[in-house]
């Protein structure tokens, strides 16, 4: 086989694996973050296609292909809608290994850039397993009247940091204000973030789901996470508050994709909770090992090593993030904390 023979073949297959990936997400789930994320990946191979072939010249001869009548096991057959994305994924990723591979032989700068979209594909698979509600490291709370920055200064300090996962938190705006507030921080996450960002809305599903948010977080108080499924089906994962194990273990049989535990330590978002202590966190984080977890409350650079020790894998900050000088700072000593105490 010829060099762009084979180079030709397997773009085709990237090609192919993410076109029925993104159609899937857009049309079957319904997951714009998710579909967008694909749809930007399609276009990077892309880009990389036309670079190869700008320098070399196409070939494709399917007639004399030795493996065209090769016939496929009865064992690749499609019966659901998760077996067409579960190949879909594997071919994705089996054709990035064997483009990064062969790619070592010829042009070693496109080996390293199809490690990269490899890897990235695994990241956007986990996030498509859990209703793209994953196990963040950081994850932040914003809330206007908190705010120690413009809102725009803001997410460029979270998404710089490596924040992973935004909510918006806020009481007191009615229903038309935090609808275009809710957009303004989508577009803003957007433009400014080059990895994947999940934007989540602090009790209103209805919200979330008009202003094409990925989720929603619930207390103990509100609707069950099924109940908001019914409405919203896989468009949403919901989160839910904790603030003891049997309330964490409550949260698995009610469909909770993730869910907060805490306040670990006080705080004053919440200062009519009484704070639970890292022997807690230590109960609820065994309890909530099959769903992510963030812990939060009154979480800062100082605290968040004890937190971890305690078994934590995520922890969410709001004021002890939105308030300081430097946002991206302390994100990022967080996050390195974290890798540190979980590896």
């Amino acid at each position: 086989m010829t060099v762009p023979r084979l180079y030709d073949a397997l773009f085709n297959r990237l090609r192919e694996a993410t076109r029925v990936l993104e159609d899937h997400y857009r049309f079957i789930e319904e997951r714009p973050q998710l579909t967008a994320e694909i749809k930007q990946l399609r276009h990077h191979i892309l880009k990389l296609e036309r670079n190869f072939f700008s320098k070399n010249k196409r070939e494709r001869r399917v007639t004399s292909d030795v493996g065209r009548h090769n016939k496929a096991p009865l064992s690749s057959a499609r019966h659901h809608c998760e077996d067409v994305v579960n190949a879909s994924w594997s071919r994705l990723q089996e054709s990035l290994r064997s483009l990064e591979e062969q790619s070592k032989l010829y042009s070693p700068q496109l080996s390293v850039k199809a490690e990269e979209l490899r890897y990235q594909s695994y990241h956007f698979q986990e996030m498509a397993k859990s209703y793209k509600a994953w196990q963040w490291p950081l994850y932040a709370l914003i809330t206007q009247s908190l705010n120690s920055h413009p809102l725009e200064t803001l997410i460029k300090n979270l998404i710089d940091g490596g924040v992973e996962a935004i909510q918006v938190r806020e009481k007191s705006m009615n229903d038309r204000k935090l609808l275009a507030h809710c957009r303004k921080v989508k577009k803003l996450v957007m433009a400014q973030s080059q990895k994947p960002v999940s934007l989540i809305l602090n009790d209103r599903a209805d919200l979330a789901a008009l202003a094409e948010f990925d989720g929603v977080h619930v207390g103990q108080g509100d609707i069950t996470p099924k109940e908001i499924k019914k409405l919203f089906g896989s468009k949403l994962f919901v989160g839910l508050s904790t603030h003891s194990p049997k309330q964490a273990s409550a949260a698995l049989k009610q469909g909770a994709d993730y869910i907060g535990i805490g306040p670990a330590f006080p705080t004053q978002t919440k200062p009519h909770l009484t704070f639970i202590g890292t022997d807690f966190v230590k109960k609820m984080t065994k309890v909530s090992n099959s769903i992510p977890h963030v812990v939060i409350g009154g979480i800062d650079t100082h605290n968040c090593k004890q937190v971890f020790k305690a078994g934590a894998k995520g922890v969410a900050l709001c004021t002890g993030l939105i308030q300081a000088p430097h946002p991206a700072h302390v994100a990022k000593k967080i996050i390195a904390i974290q890798k540190k105490e979980t590896s």
